[in-house]
C-alpha cells in the first residue's frame, strides 16, 4: 500500500515480477522502520525471491541497521528492485 500510493504497482509475468513506477522529476526516497525479521521479509518481497520460513536469517541485520533498495529500469517501463546497501550500521555512515 505504501508504494501504491506513490504510483508504484507490482506486475507478475510469468514467474518473475516487474514493477511499474510513475515517471518523477525528482528521486522517490521512502523510509520504512521495523524490526529484523519484518524487514527481512520486505526484502524478499520487493527482491522477488521465494520465501522460506527462516525468512529472518536470510537477511539478519545488527540492530539500528539501515539498507537500500533501488527500483532500476530493465525496460522502458518496466523494473525491478535492486539491493544497494544492506545491513550498514546507521552510526557507521
Amino acid at each position: 500500500r505504501v508504494l501504491a500510493s506513490h504510483g508504484v504497482h507490482s506486475n507478475a509475468k510469468g514467474e518473475f515480477t516487474a514493477w511499474t513506477a510513475a515517471a518523477r522529476a525528482t528521486p522517490l526516497r521512502i523510509a520504512l522502520a521495523g524490526h529484523g525479521g519484518t524487514n527481512a521479509v520486505i526484502l524478499t518481497h520487493l527482491l522477488g525471491l521465494p520465501p522460506v520460513p527462516w525468512e529472518w536469517l536470510r537477511f539478519e541485520t545488527p540492530l539500528a541497521a539501515v539498507s537500500v533498495v533501488a527500483l532500476r529500469a530493465i525496460n522502458h517501463d518496466s523494473y525491478v528492485w535492486s539491493l544497494q546497501r544492506f545491513a550498514s550500521r546507521i552510526d557507521a555512515q
